[in-house]
């Protein structure tokens, strides 16, 4: 069994900088989410502390009717009749507490509390920056070895190639052509590693940013149609030489389904 390299879509090789992933971590990493919940938090909780030095002031209201048959109605403004009456008021109403050393104290707490929250905070975020950074290097090291590699099976295509056809025309033994052969099979091989690498940095990205998917919309590699199983057979021919006509026993077999 083989793997054919054109089955393989090639790798992404377009890159946006460090901050740009560092921002999207900002708005993806639950970490970096639950810490800036936490922040507004402590921040509303000094504000309501420094308010509790101020006064208290509200506004009351009340209404009142009261009305029986049982009883006759008095009319006269200086009887009292509290089972047929009717009234309304309205009043300012203020109050305020003289505890300053407690509020004082809950007020350092609440700052106390919100300076360390921002201090791990900053610690978090160089930490995912971090993690971050190393993502990205590893990445574009990646896609260097990528790019290398893939020139690199370019040339050793082209050797194949050329070893094949003086093999064909007799200019050349089977060993220049295994030469070649190997050669492009290593190169191949080190293109597929080096491509598998560049899936895993773009993988290990996304995980430290927290976003499902760090790759660009339009560079997204869709996967290439199933094209069947392929075996390869090769064989050589041990009596070919320079003088003699090659062989025809190199041979190349493909199966699809």
């Amino acid at each position: 069994m083989a793997l054919d390299p054109d089955d393989l879509p090639e790798p992404v090789s377009s890159l946006r900088t460090v901050d740009d992933y560092a921002a999207l971590a900002a708005e993806h990493r639950p970490e970096l989410r639950a810490m800036t919940a936490g922040l507004a938090a402590r921040e509303r909780e000094v504000f309501i502390r420094e308010r509790m030095f101020l006064p208290d002031f509200g506004v009351g209201a009340f209404a009142r009717w009261r009305y029986t048959t049982s009883t006759t109605r008095q009319l006269s403004p200086f009887a009292y009749d509290p089972y047929n009456e009717l009234s309304f008021g309205l009043a300012l109403l203020g109050r305020y507490s003289f505890d300053v050393p407690q509020k004082l104290a809950q007020l350092e707490q609440s700052r106390a509390e919100l300076e360390k929250l921002e201090r791990q905070r900053d610690l978090l975020t160089s930490a995912i920056r971090l993690e971050i950074e190393k993502a990205y290097a590893d990445l574009r090291d990646a896609m260097g070895r990528a790019e290398g590699q893939g020139a690199s099976e370019k040339q050793a295509r082209r050797w194949a190639t050329a070893a094949y056809a003086a093999f064909d025309l007799g200019t050349s033994d089977t060993r220049e052509l295994t030469d070649s052969l190997t050669a492009l099979g290593m190169s191949q091989g080190e293109k597929l590693k080096a491509w598998y690498d560049v899936a895993v940095g773009w993988r290990a990205l996304a995980r430290a940013t927290g976003a499902a998917s760090v790759l660009p919309p339009s560079s997204t590699p869709k996967a290439p149609p199933f094209r069947g199983t392929r075996a390869v057979i090769e064989a050589f021919s041990p009596c070919c030489s320079r003088s003699s006509r090659p062989s025809p026993w190199l041979l190349r077999l493909r199966f699809k389904s």
